[in-house]
């Protein structure tokens, strides 16, 4: 199996676990230096927040892959087996959520999801709302603007933000911590984190 099916099996072995009764379970993952590298992560939760989730890391594909199988049915099968409290935590009802994820595997088979926000997905590249569409429970500062300087600084400035971006970065999430700036909205802080690496 080639990294893209793999990476589609990972999804669609979510999928199945939702209708084997653990419904809380999420898929955070993203494309990582072009389509040969994955990144996965599960978690359980209500809605689609993973900071103070049960959960697994984040693997690439195809190096160290978070399960395997030869098809969904048995990666789900590997993954029962190899995160039991994340599935103890994920046990509940299917919701929105399963229905959605379902509806995506079903309308784009073998296609390339990115689902890294509460309020979309990107299925080969096209934007998708998903079932948390308009409430960002994850929508902090210091959440955002860390998963952007972590997985995106390359992307965004051919070779990181710096030091100096860096201290800025330190610096502005130990004033959220601390109670001393607001929030930001996703939106703004990619914008500040542009004019950071610039």
């Amino acid at each position: 199996m080639n990294a893209k099916r793999h990476a589609f099996t990972i999804v669609a072995a979510v999928s199945r676990l939702h209708d084997a009764g653990y419904g809380r379970l999420r898929i955070l993952c993203y494309v990582k230096d072009g389509i040969s590298a994955w990144r996965h992560r599960l978690f359980a939760s209500d809605g689609f927040n993973p900071d103070d989730a049960p959960g697994t890391f984040l693997y690439s594909l195809p190096g160290r892959s978070i399960a395997t199988g030869k098809n969904s049915r048995a990666v789900a099968a590997h993954l029962l087996k190899a995160f039991p409290e994340l599935m103890q935590a994920a046990q509940g009802p299917s919701d929105d959520y399963a229905a959605w994820l379902r509806s995506l595997l079903v309308q784009h088979p073998g296609a390339v999801f990115e689902m890294e926000e509460p309020e979309h997905a990107l299925v080969n590249g096209w934007r998708v709302k998903s079932p948390f569409f308009g409430e960002r429970p994850d929508d902090t500062f210091a959440v955002h603007f860390f998963k952007l300087l972590l997985d995106r600084r390359n992307s965004l400035s051919g070779g990181g933000l710096g030091v100096d971006g860096e201290k800025t970065v330190t610096k502005r999430a130990a004033a959220y911590d601390a109670g001393k700036i607001s929030p930001c909205p996703a939106d703004e802080v990619f914008a500040l984190a542009r004019r950071i690496a610039q």
